[in-house]
């Protein structure tokens, strides 16, 4: 195990999303977050974030004893850019880089903002047009249909909905999907954009597993072709 008879300091970074935020966790406790509700600023604002996270932690960065990040799905450059930072914080001070799910932290936001309890959770992020990155995720945080990006129809969900008794849909702008979800047990809720204070138990707990990733080989999961123009998503 990497833990020490302290709880850890973890530095979180979440930039798959519509906004940009980083959060600051000792053991499963929040400490400080910093965010910025702006969309693509994250190349600008994330070393300020960091920064910002950590002044109103009272901690310095080494102190740190592992980074987390989302690793997608979600944003190609928010992604490449939250990756890319956390990669190099974690060579440049020699801690431990910890991936966690965007998708698991998103349940976590959810559940920290509702609190009321389903039989399944089913993220799921903008991919453009009638494009959707999701999943699902049952009650006991497992991946009973693993994240994909897919074409969104009123069939999407009827299998969900034909075994699963309550289910919540979660996610941020997409309001364009309600029309065509109408099933009578599954509840929406389109005003959740996972932060990274959502991901601070979640670090925990993989530091305590010593789940870490090798900072040569880790990549974000896109889930879907990316097409590189002038302005990426």
């Amino acid at each position: 195990m990497l833990q020490n008879k302290e709880e850890p300091i973890i530095l979180c970074i979440e930039t798959s999303g519509s906004s940009c935020s980083v959060a600051i966790g000792k053991g499963e406790k929040l400490l400080s977050q910093s965010i910025e509700h702006e969309r693509n600023k994250a190349a600008d604002m994330l070393p300020v974030l960091i920064e910002s996270a950590l002044d109103k932690a009272g901690v310095k960065m080494n102190m740190l004893q592992a980074i987390a990040v989302s690793g997608g799905p979600g944003s190609y450059t928010g992604l490449r850019i939250g990756i890319a930072t956390a990669k190099g914080i974690a060579y440049a001070i020699g801690i431990p880089l910890i991936h966690i799910e965007t998708f698991m932290a998103m349940k976590n936001q959810f559940l920290e903002k509702n609190g009321k309890q389903y039989d399944l959770y089913i993220p799921m992020m903008d991919a453009r047009r009638m494009d959707a990155f999701y999943s699902a995720i049952d009650n006991e945080d497992r991946f009973v249909f693993s994240p994909r990006c897919e074409t969104i129809d009123e069939n999407s969900f009827k299998n969900f909905s034909d075994n699963y008794e309550k289910i919540v849909i979660i996610g941020k702008g997409l309001d364009r999907f309600k029309d065509i979800i109408q099933y009578p047990n599954i509840d929406i809720d389109f005003d959740i954009d996972v932060e990274a204070k959502a991901m601070v138990l979640l670090a925990y707990e993989k530091w305590k597993a010593s789940k870490t990733e090798n900072l040569a080989y880790f990549e974000p999961k896109y889930y879907k072709a990316v097409h590189l123009s002038k302005k990426n998503a």
